[in-house]
C-alpha cells in the first residue's frame, strides 16, 4: 500500500470539512464524556483533535504527536466490522495506532475507558522518538 500523508483541512473537499464540523457539534454522549477528559491537554499534556479528518476517514480522536487514533464504537460497529477492519488497516499503514473502545464501556465505567486511553498513550510515548534537538540557530 502506498504511504499517503495525513491530510488536514487544506487539501480536503469542502464536504468532508463540513461533515467533520457537524460531527463535532453533534458528538454522542460517550464521545462527549471522553472529550471532556482529554481536551485541553488533560492527559499528560497531549493535544487531541476531535473528529479529525485523515482522508478518506474522520476519526473520533487523534493525537498527532503519538500517532494515536481513539475510536469510540457504538452499536452500529457490530454490523460494520469488515469496514472497521479495512479502516484500521488503512490507518495502520500510515503508521498510526488505532484503539477502539466500546461505547458501552465509556457509559458504564468512564474511569476504565480513560485508563485504557492513558495506557495506550503511555505505550505510544515509549515508541515515539523524542523530537530532535534544535540545530545551530534554530528554536531560539
Amino acid at each position: 500500500m502506498e504511504k499517503r500523508p495525513i491530510i488536514f483541512s487544506r487539501k480536503m473537499k469542502r464536504e468532508k470539512i463540513n461533515l467533520s464540523k457537524d460531527l463535532r457539534r453533534n458528538m454522542t454522549k460517550s464521545e462527549t464524556l471522553v472529550w471532556e477528559r482529554i481536551r485541553a491537554h488533560r492527559i499528560g499534556g497531549l493535544h487531541f483533535r476531535r473528529q479529525a479528518v485523515i482522508n478518506p476517514y474522520i476519526v473520533d480522536f487523534y493525537c498527532h504527536s503519538l500517532k494515536l487514533v481513539v475510536e469510540i464504537d457504538g452499536g452500529v460497529h457490530e454490523s460494520q466490522r469488515e469496514m472497521d477492519a479495512e479502516r484500521d488497516r488503512f490507518l495502520t499503514a500510515l503508521g498510526l495506532r488505532v484503539v477502539r473502545i466500546p461505547n458501552q464501556r465509556v457509559l458504564v465505567d468512564i474511569e476504565e475507558a480513560m485508563e485504557e486511553i492513558e495506557s495506550a498513550c503511555q505505550e505510544q510515548e515509549g515508541l515515539t522518538p523524542p523530537p530532535s534537538p534544535p540545530q545551530n540557530g534554530e528554536g531560539c
